[in-house]
């Protein structure tokens, strides 16, 4: 008996997924870097790491915003990273298929 359920009425599953090996990404040296990994959905929240870092700058000089991954809200975040003017601290490298 498993969650107060007779056996072979439920069943669990590992939360998670097997992932391709990352692209080579080139990284400057810099102080603090933030990486926010997930597909590109709005719901996902991508945009609230760049508005805070947005926030950031101003306390902390050299921190930096590394976003990976792909999906349909990409051309959205890389709007608003030009719109706050963040191309040299927030960046979405574009999405290279390994395999």
């Amino acid at each position: 008996m498993q969650w107060g359920y007779p056996g072979g009425y439920s069943q669990s599953f590992p939360n998670g997924a097997e992932l391709p090996a990352a692209p080579a990404v080139p990284v400057k040296k810099c102080g603090t870097r933030i990486i926010s990994i997930g597909r590109l959905e709005q719901y996902k929240g991508h945009h609230l790491a760049i508005q805070a870092l947005h926030k950031l700058q101003w306390r902390l000089p050299d921190v930096h915003l590394l976003i990976l991954g792909s999906g349909p809200y990409e051309s959205e975040l890389r709007k608003l990273v030009k719109t706050l003017r963040l191309e040299q601290k927030g960046f979405v490298p574009k999405h290279t298929t390994v395999g």
